[in-house]
């Protein structure tokens, strides 16, 4: 795959990962207790701050270790919050067809991961 198809591919991905992020933080800031809390501040508010800063990093093509430790924490989050799901433990927010939340953070930040990758050959 190209570069270019590569760099609107991720674009995309991120552009639906903020949007549905922020759709989850409304619901969060109106509804309350919807995404689970890390730190005493809900999880969903992280969430959206990563992606959205990791959308703009890669928008603006600066501070490349940036963008990655910001897909990285975010992929780490997710993961967590993945396994804490399967176990139980935690109840992220459903989405459409109810798929968590966290189950789609944690594909779209491999995705995007892997695309930058091959970005690099």
């Amino acid at each position: 795959m190209k570069s270019s198809s590569n760099e609107l591919l991720i674009t995309l991905l991120l552009v639906a990962a903020v949007v549905l992020s922020v759709w989850l933080a409304r619901d969060e800031a109106v509804y309350g207790h919807i995404c689970p809390l890390l730190f005493s501040m809900p999880a969903c508010y992280y969430v959206l701050a990563l992606f959205s800063g990791a959308l703009g990093l890669h928008l603006f093509q600066k501070y490349r270790a940036l963008f990655y430790v910001m897909i990285t924490s975010l992929g780490a989050l997710a993961l967590f919050a993945s396994i804490g799901e399967a176990s139980g433990y935690v109840s992220c927010p459903r989405l459409f067809l109810d798929i968590p939340a966290c189950y789609l953070s944690l594909i779209i930040c491999a995705a995007v991961l892997l695309l930058k990758r091959s970005q690099m050959r």
